[in-house]
This record gives structure tokens, sequence and C-alpha cells, in this order.
């Protein structure tokens, strides 16, 4: 009986550290700046708490802030970016271009309800080179 305990004990501590061994933690983190992605991309970190209005509330100190973050393109040249947020991890237009509103592709204007969401065309709002 004291024979078939010790075995026993001694699989276990085997299988425990055979596990142990086995487990790898892949990290949802595969960037941390857009230095690391290529030209064209930037690091897109996906925050826990998403943005959806202009009140910005900072981090609360004890909560991780980025859930994951990978490299994603920019929008291409008149590509558009009317619904594009930053802060919710969206990389927009590439660091050479920048979001503009063209008001003759919005078409005629519809008037909303009090606290509806009209977006607009998302047409009229295109990525496209600076101005030097």
């Amino acid at each position: 009986m004291a024979i078939s305990v010790s075995i026993f004990c001694v699989c276990m501590a085997v299988v425990s550290v055979t596990s142990a061994m086995s487990v790898t933690t892949v990290s949802p983190f595969l960037c941390q700046n857009s230095t690391e992605c290529s030209a064209h991309q930037c690091c897109s970190k996906i925050p826990s708490i998403m943005a959806v209005s202009k009140r910005q509330l900072g981090p609360l100190p004890d909560l991780q802030f980025f859930v994951s973050s990978s490299c994603k393109p920019y929008i291409p040249t008149n590509g558009s970016c009317v619904n594009v947020i930053s802060v919710n991890g969206d990389c927009g237009c590439a660091p050479d271009h920048i979001c503009k509103y063209f008001p003759e592709l919005n078409g005629p204007f519809l008037h909303p309800g009090k606290r509806d969401f009209f977006p607009g065309n998302p047409l009229a709002f295109r990525c496209v080179p600076k101005a030097a």
C-alpha cells in the first residue's frame, strides 16, 4: 500500500512538472509602437474601454488599458476615413496624408432626430496627401 501511494505521488509530480514546462503563454501584444511595423502600417493598440464620444477619461490606475496590439495597414490614398477613431486602435491615414472633407461628395443632407447618429456619406471624407 505504501509503495502504491509513493508511486502515485511520483507520477503526479512528473505530470505537474511536464505540464508546467509545456505551457507557454502567447502575448496578445505583437508590437509596442509603429517603428516595429512596416512603412505602410501602424501599431494598432486595442483598448479595453472603447471611446464612443468626445469625452476623454484617463485610464484607471489599476486596470490594463490595452488588451492587444498588432500591425495594421494605414488607409490608402482616397480611402474613406469617416469612421476612424484613433484611440480605439484605428490606424487612420498615413503620416504624410490627412483626412479631408469634400462637401461636393456629400450630397443632400438629411436632418436626423435630436439624438440620432448621422455619419454622412463615407465618400465625403477621404485620405489625401498633405499640402506642402
